[in-house]
């Protein structure tokens, strides 16, 4: 599937003032467009897309207790823990199924859905603070499960995996500006410096625009190591 790109050719051209574009760059913007995004998805070590799935849901499965939580041990037999950190999820699961048995995970008979009321998605405020979920918390309280079942690929989990449905407005913003910035230099034969008749000044061009690193270093699009 092709990643999706950040925003679209007419949404760039709208929002760049005082510039007539015409059609006669709509080929060299458009290929800028997905350049500059798979650049911001590199950037911050994201998979191709993963500011904008959409609402496509994607499996994947997990193994309880391999990404450096420990075990609750009850005599001889070891049970996995409340806590099941996952992949960026950028809305709720639409399915969370368990292997309760260490039967064959191919099957799919192996697995038993749980219902949503079971377990928490964290952090809880994510929607609200435009954040991916990044964990499943079994709730004890309101449910009969007590723990992830820890048997390899024993989790399966369903849903729109990486970090927002739709690209926030910040990244499409960085887009824009590394987009326009790379198109005038492109008109400078990508030269390292431009010069702004104008002021008499020189501006030097071979870095990542200083606006577009600044968003890229807020916290909340530091990707979170697993």
């Amino acid at each position: 599937m092709t990643p999706n790109d950040y925003l679209t050719l007419v949404q760039l051209k709208a929002d760049m003032p005082d510039v007539a574009w015409g059609t006669t760059y709509d080929a060299a913007l458009g290929v800028a467009i997905t350049r500059v995004s798979r650049l911001i998805d590199s950037e911050l070590g994201r998979a191709p897309g993963a500011f904008a799935v959409g609402s496509t849901n994607e499996i994947r499965y997990y193994t309880a207790d391999s990404r450096g939580h420990g075990v609750l041990a009850f005599g001889s037999q070891n049970f996995g823990n409340q806590d099941l950190t996952i992949d960026e999820i950028a809305g709720l699961p639409t399915e969370v199924a368990v292997n309760e048995t260490a039967a064959n995970p191919s099957l799919s008979t192996s697995y038993t859905v749980y219902d949503p009321s079971w377990y928490w998605c964290v952090p809880e405020n994510a929607a609200l603070e435009g954040l991916p979920y990044t964990l499943l918390h079994i709730d004890i309280l309101t449910s009969f499960k007590k723990f992830w079942y820890p048997f390899y690929r024993g989790i399966r989990v369903t849903g729109p995996f990486g970090f927002s449905t739709t690209a926030p407005d910040e990244i499409v913003q960085a887009c824009e500006i590394q987009i326009v910035r790379w198109f005038k230099r492109a008109q400078q034969a990508y030269a390292d410096v431009g010069a702004i008749a104008e002021l008499g000044q020189l501006k030097y061009v071979n870095k990542l625009d200083r606006d577009v690193a600044e968003v890229l270093d807020l916290p909340k699009y530091q990707r979170v190591a697993l």
